[in-house]
């Protein structure tokens, strides 16, 4: 087990405090970690996105209040093989990889007029250091403040080794005001509400990197050990409500809830590069 998840196992296991009433192995790592693996799945089931592709957020993370937070987030890189949780802090992020691809593929003297490799290039450098996704705060706020009620009742029983008759019971309750799954792209065509950025993304130059096979550069970019494999594509955003999870063991119930009262990220949503043509355009 990683050392993260071992952390935030003992922050979940110190949320559901033991009382003359709770029985101790009730709060056991593998208890623990079955409930929260239980509200990934189910939320993962509610957005109808594979369980693989969702990465709950670590504690309650504020959406932010202003366009360059909300494009930092997006712009974060994940892995389906990190675990249920996203990492907002990795070393590498999409601008960075998309400009090392970029300097990887050959400028040609007749550009190709379906993908034009060197206005790619010059447009990431006119971007200078600026990179921008194709909505704001505004957008996702106006998307949550008219999104739907959210809902989600669920639970599941996991047995008991030691006791086959007294089974551990995991439920869940989700109820949210606001929620929403928002997608958004690197920034890739001029928008009025994006006075003052350049547009700095092609996916066809992306999709030209990966799609060349023989290049000494794509075990290192693509491959299963290579630094772009996933890009972050939605974040799931939620306003004033709560979701709980109850362990109950032999009759006695232990609950851990999680609430927001400002719009907040839950869970944010990857793709594989090899996906991205059916979600960006």
């Amino acid at each position: 087990m990683s050392k993260l998840l071992m952390r935030l196992l003992m922050c979940f296991l110190i949320s559901f405090p033991c009382n003359s009433a709770c029985d101790s192995t009730l709060v056991s790592s593998d208890i623990a970690q079955f409930a929260i693996n239980f509200w990934h799945q189910q939320l993962s089931q509610y957005i109808d996105v594979n369980a693989d592709q969702v990465k709950l957020a670590q504690g309650n993370m504020a959406l932010g209040s202003n366009s360059n937070q909300l494009w930092n987030i997006y712009n974060a890189d994940s892995s389906s093989t990190a675990g249920i949780y996203y990492d907002p802090s990795q070393f590498n992020n999409f601008a960075s990889d998309y400009g090392m691809i970029l300097y990887h593929l050959p400028v040609v003297p007749v550009p190709n007029p379906d993908c034009n490799i060197n206005q790619a290039i010059i447009d990431f450098k006119t971007a200078n250091g600026q990179y921008p996704w194709n909505k704001t705060i505004n957008d996702i706020n106006a998307a949550l403040n008219n999104s739907n009620a959210m809902s989600l009742n669920a639970s599941k029983t996991m047995p008991n080794l030691s006791n086959s008759s007294s089974p551990y019971v995991i439920t869940l309750k989700a109820s949210y005001q606001r929620f929403v799954t928002y997608y958004a792209q690197p920034y890739y065509q001029q928008s009025p509400e994006l006075t003052g950025y350049s547009p700095w993304y092609y996916q066809c130059a992306l999709f030209t990197a990966y799609n060349d096979k023989t290049s000494p550069y794509w075990q290192s970019t693509f491959g299963e050990k290579g630094y772009m494999q996933h890009i972050t594509v939605a974040l799931v955003v939620v306003e004033n409500g709560s979701y709980c999870l109850t362990i109950t063991f032999d009759n006695k119930p232990s609950e851990n809830c999680s609430s927001s009262t400002s719009p907040s990220i839950i869970a944010v949503v990857i793709s594989p590069i090899n996906e991205l043509s059916g979600l960006w355009h």
